[in-house]
């Protein structure tokens, strides 16, 4: 039954293009094999043997074409049926002995059916080979009892015909090329992408698929796509699609399934609707992506959130005791280390005082340095308090303008020390979101050095602005006095470190760890630039504000 089946159908050429041919041919051929045979018989009884003979030669030429068919060839045959068809139409009108109209039709069509089968350039070919047969009929058919006007009068629709047909041809072979280029990009594309792309009618079955990994794809061809879906999963893709040809609108859903080695695996699956030309959908579309390393990783993820969460509660934990022991620290300091140093600054006093007659010179020095070291011990344990009161305490957050705040603490310094003349600039309206109190204990810091290291230069000079980088608003205090060197840098934000000699600049070495811990509670940064003898400028940012 197959073999009789392939007897009747074309062979496959493995293109589109030359399949149609192939089909035109092949119906082509069979009906002419027939009808020439019979009619050619019939010609031969009645004598007309020079036709019966065309008739027998263009059987022969379908018996050929379907020989050669079959065994991949189509140029050949495709150009000998309309040749001898040509023939066979040349030899009819020969024998007519006139022109009959009808008779004339017969070749525009030959015309078409060529360039069906051969291409665009086949219009040209047997245009001429149509005028040529023409030419024939009228100078050896009719000698010369025809006019000529007669025969242009038949040439000239050929040629038109001919003509509109190669401009006809020639635009569908480029919109074909570009159709064609356009489907082997997208093939491409689809082929190429690292996604099981599955196409199926209305009824599930599929059409086309680009790529499996656990079955063959072209197997799958043919066969309804919930075949391949498991059980777990087999009534959200059936709502799915109903939902997507219901409804137009694409669904998109997770599952789970197996590869060869029987291992889960997990698929994220979008559903879209094809529409027909009427806008109606006649299928679906199904994406399918493994997402069996992202299920992984995400597993994975939560496993060191959790990991994360557990750190962070035993880190809060010990943030929480040593905070305590901060407060306990701090309570030692403010009352039991305390009073010792009051108790020795008095009594070294009261020896100045009362026994300033007895004790001689060296011995009162003495008293005096104990006095001076008791105080500045007193002064580290304030600044001391100061930074663990900061690193404790949560800010209070208001709209404000730093730029009046600044303007009260340079009026301030100018007060308590006016016999400097200072140059103090101060950019104005820097509005900002923050804790007063502390921006006001961070600004006093920075000024309180700027004002100190300034002491000698004339002029001083001490600026506070800002200025916008990259969309980021920066602070900044600048002065023109003693800098530092800035391989010491790293030291600078921190407590107890002196850049320049303490004997002849005082200061408690916390101010600068102060404005840090400050600037460190707005969520912002504090860095330094400085040029030894030139002066140094402070910058910070405060993202909040």
């Amino acid at each position: 039954m197959d073999s009789v089946k392939r007897l009747f159908l074309p062979p496959d050429f493995g293109s589109y293009q030359k399949n149609q041919k192939a089909r035109i041919l092949y119906i082509s051929s069979l009906p002419t094999l027939f009808a020439g045979i019979g009619i050619g018989i019939l010609d031969w009884r009645a004598g007309f043997h020079a036709l019966a003979l065309s008739l027998f030669l263009m059987s022969a030429a379908s018996v050929y074409a379907l020989w050669s068919m079959r065994r991949g060839k189509l140029a050949l045959p495709g150009f000998l049926l309309p040749f001898s068809a040509l023939i066979v139409q040349t030899i009819n009108m020969l024998g007519d002995g006139s022109l009959p109209e009808p008779a004339v039709l017969i070749y525009p069509l030959l015309i078409i059916f060529a360039s069906m089968l051969l291409g665009k350039w086949a219009a040209l070919i047997f245009t001429g080979l149509c005028a040529v047969s023409q030419m024939i009929v009228f100078w050896i058919g009719f000698n010369g009892e025809e006019s000529f006007s007669t025969l242009l009068f038949i040439l000239l629709p050929i040629a038109i015909a001919g003509g509109l047909l190669w401009v006809v041809m020639d635009v569908l072979d480029r919109n074909m090329d570009r159709v064609r280029s356009s489907e082997e990009r997208w093939r491409s594309l689809v082929e190429n992408a690292p996604v099981t792309i599955v196409n199926t009618d209305r009824h599930g079955v599929i059409q086309f698929v680009n790529r499996s990994d656990n079955y063959d794809a072209n197997s799958m061809i043919g066969r309804p796509l919930l075949d391949f879906v498991r059980d777990t999963n087999y009534k959200r893709a059936l709502v799915s699609s109903r939902n997507v040809l219901k409804t137009g609108q694409s669904d998109s859903y997770e599952a789970v399934g197996r590869n060869a080695q029987g291992q889960d695996i997990h698929y994220s699956v979008s559903v879209g609707p094809i529409f027909d030309y009427a806008g109606k959908v006649n299928g679906l579309t199904f994406i399918i992506l493994d997402i069996t390393e992202k299920k992984r990783v995400e597993e994975q993820i939560l496993k060191l959130n959790a990991e994360l969460e557990r750190l962070v509660e035993e880190r809060t934990a010990q943030l929480e005791t040593s905070n305590q022991e901060l407060a306990s620290f701090s309570y030692s300091i403010s009352h039991d280390l305390r009073t010792p140093l009051r108790a020795i600054d008095g009594f070294s006093l009261a020896l100045l005082d009362d026994y300033a007659d007895v004790i001689d010179e060296q011995g009162q020095d003495y008293l005096r340095r104990v006095r001076s070291a008791s105080q500045r011990m007193g002064i580290l344990m304030d600044e001391l308090l100061r930074l663990a009161s900061i690193t404790r305490r949560q800010p209070q957050k208001q709209n404000f303008d730093l730029s009046a705040l600044a303007n009260s603490i340079a009026h301030d310094f100018r007060r308590n020390d006016p016999q400097r003349a200072v140059e103090i600039t101060i950019q104005p309206n820097l509005l900002i979101y923050g804790d007063k109190s502390l921006l006001h204990m961070a600004l006093e810091d920075l000024f309180s050095n700027a004002w100190k290291f300034t002491a000698d230069k004339e002029p001083a000079r001490i600026e506070f602005g800002c200025q916008e980088i990259e969309a980021k608003l920066i602070y900044f205090v600048c002065d023109n006095g003693l800098g530092f060197d800035m391989q010491y840098v790293d030291k600078l934000f921190q407590p107890f470190q002196h850049l320049h000699d303490r004997s002849e600049l005082a200061g408690s070495g916390i101010g600068l760890a102060i404005v840090q811990r400050v600037i460190q509670k707005h969520g912002g940064e504090i860095w330094a630039e400085a040029q030894l003898g030139q002066g140094a400028t402070i910058f910070f940012t405060l993202p909040d504000g």
